[in-house]
């Protein structure tokens, strides 16, 4: 047993890491309301960097370790020595994750593309090793806790400077992200053609265009779309490479829906809440409801289809077997859960910062329903697969026909929707104008 958990220990914390990234929620949102207080700005930073310490994230993993190491290490080998040495090198490497938690959400505020860069980097070098059968995250892991087990203290030095490097680097990034001052550029005025927003291109483009502009300007939505292209890179090819874990076909159901939707399922959710503080702007120009909902319908069938391009590569060469698979979820995708997203987005009633940095950590505009709407999203194929996996094709073909109804039905959905819009528009209007602090 002991053998066994220090060779896939690295990988263990790895996961758990992913799963503090998602749900941790950044230091610099919960430091905003003391900035004005007559405390330092250093000695403020540190105080919440030493809280955050306070996490389930961190108390957990001991639910499991402190038992192991009495049942395993601590009564034979290596004995009280080793094991002490072992359960303080997990310590440190819970802290490092932590304070590496808070150093990536610095750098995504501070410089998005050097933080996507990063993860890409990162996530390739895991999906290689799997891929060439090398192994090294594995090797590395059982050498760090073995020696660990023989008491190295040379390694367990290493491991306490690379968790305070990294605590003070974080520190300084957080205080600097908060210093600074929202820079405008100054750009010089010149009379240009408005080539793209034609009005001969019709509203529906028209409205299509400015949605893709305000995603790209602004951080919030943009941080959306940048760790969706992540998500559909990186964290698939990890499941892919992780073959026997997804060998149920019901289980391998998550991949198809994350794979081409992850990000309609994200960005979907607030599609109206993104326009909150215009929002009353639209519902006093001369833009026709229908056409509004058709463009947002459009543009969240379209994500489909270009995340499915931009995640097939990792199909064709790590898993072929589930090209089938992930055939079939580009429809279902682009037809039900376009359409399931779109029903939750005419019913945002909150304000968002579209300005504000965050991601998929900050919460602002979230509801308990948007938590539970991926149950009947998700929970519908992954039965069908389940109950027919001995006849896979009936299910994918069952599946991927529900898919292609429902987009030759678009256009229903869109004058559906529209009602709906119509109906709630003054409720969402009203919404969106209370500031929340």
């Amino acid at each position: 047993p002991i053998g066994f958990i220090n060779r896939y220990l690295l990988e263990i914390f790895i996961g758990l890491f992913s799963l503090r990234f998602f749900l941790q929620q950044g230091q610099k949102l919960k430091m905003q309301p003391y900035l004005h207080l007559p405390i330092s700005l250093k000695r403020l930073v540190y105080f919440f960097q030493a809280f955050s310490l306070l996490s389930f994230h961190n108390i957990i993993p001991y639910l499991f370790f402190i038992p192991f190491s009495i049942r395993y290490l601590w009564q034979g080998y290596p004995g009280p020595g080793g094991a002490m040495f072992w359960l303080a090198g997990i310590t440190l490497i819970l802290l490092i994750s932590h304070y590496t938690n808070n150093l990536l959400r610095a750098i995504l505020t501070k410089n998005t593309w050097f933080y996507v860069l990063t993860i890409s980097v990162f996530a390739s070098l895991l999906v290689l090793d799997q891929v060439i059968n090398t192994q090294y995250l594995q090797l590395f892991s059982e050498i760090l806790f073995e020696e660990l087990l023989r008491q190295n203290l040379i390694l367990l030095g290493l491991l306490l400077s690379l968790a305070v490097s990294i605590v003070l680097y974080s520190s300084a990034l957080i205080q600097q992200n908060l210093l600074a001052s929202p820079v405008v550029a100054q750009h010089q005025r010149t009379q240009r053609t408005n080539i793209i927003f034609a009005p001969e291109r019709g509203q529906v483009l028209n409205l299509i265009l400015l949605e893709l502009k305000m995603i790209w300007r602004n951080k919030r939505p943009k941080h959306y779309f940048l760790l969706s292209v992540v998500f559909a890179v990186a964290y698939i090819a990890l499941m892919l490479t992780e073959s026997q874990v997804f060998s149920s076909r019901a289980i391998s159901a998550i991949i198809g829906i994350f794979a081409s939707g992850t990000f309609a399922l994200n960005y979907g959710q607030l599609m109206f809440s993104w326009e909150s503080t215009y929002f009353d702007g639209f519902l006093a120009r001369n833009i026709r409801p229908e056409e509004l909902i058709l463009a947002k319908l459009m543009l969240l069938q379209g994500s489909c289809l270009v995340f499915f391009l931009i995640s097939l590569p990792l199909f064709i060469f790590l898993s072929p077997n589930l090209l089938l698979l992930h055939v079939t979820f580009l429809f279902y995708n682009a037809g039900v859960t376009s359409v399931l997203m779109l029903a939750l987005a005419v019913r945002n009633q909150r304000r968002v910062n579209i300005a504000r940095s965050g991601s998929f950590f900050n919460y602002e505009g979230f509801s308990a329903m948007h938590w539970l709407w991926i149950l009947p999203t998700i929970t519908p194929p992954a039965i069908l697969l389940y109950f027919l996996e001995n006849i896979t094709w009936t299910a994918l073909l069952f599946i991927g026909g529900i898919g292609v109804t429902s987009l030759v039905l678009s256009k229903r959905w869109s004058l559906f929707f529209t009602e709906q819009l119509l109906d709630k528009k003054y409720v969402m209007a009203s919404g969106f104008r209370q500031y929340e602090s």
